[in-house]
C-alpha cells in the first residue's frame, strides 16, 4: 500500500511497505525514483544501519569525498538499472556511488 506524504511541483514523496518496513520514496515528475537513505532502507538491504551500509560499501574515504563535493551526505539514493546505488542531491543530480 502506498501513502502520499508530500506533493510539490517537481516530485511526490510517498511511503510504501516492503517486507513489513515502510520505505520512503521520492518520485520525480520526470520519472526518476529515489529512496530515502535511512536505517530502514539499509536494514531492508541487509545492513545493521545506514552508517553500517556507508562503512561497508564506500567507507569513510568515500563518504568524505561525497561530503567534499556537495557539503553533506545526501539523504536520498537512486538504484540504477544495473543495480548500483548512488547518492542523489535535492535536484536530479547523481552525486556518488553508495
Amino acid at each position: 500500500m502506498e501513502r502520499t506524504i508530500k506533493r510539490t511541483k517537481n516530485y511526490t514523496i510517498f511511503e510504501r511497505a516492503y517486507e513489513g518496513q515502510k520505505l520512503t520514496f521520492r518520485r520525480w515528475h520526470s520519472g526518476e525514483v529515489d529512496i530515502m537513505f535511512d536505517d530502514t532502507f539499509a536494514k531492508a538491504g541487509g545492513y545493521c544501519s545506514a552508517a553500517d551500509m556507508v562503512n561497508t560499501t564506500i567507507g569513510e574515504q568515500g563518504k568524505q569525498e561525497i561530503i567534499s563535493r556537495c557539503g553533506y551526505l545526501p539523504s536520498w539514493v537512486r538504484v540504477m538499472d544495473d543495480g548500483k546505488v548512488y547518492f542523489v542531491g535535492e535536484t536530479l543530480d547523481v552525486i556518488g556511488e553508495a
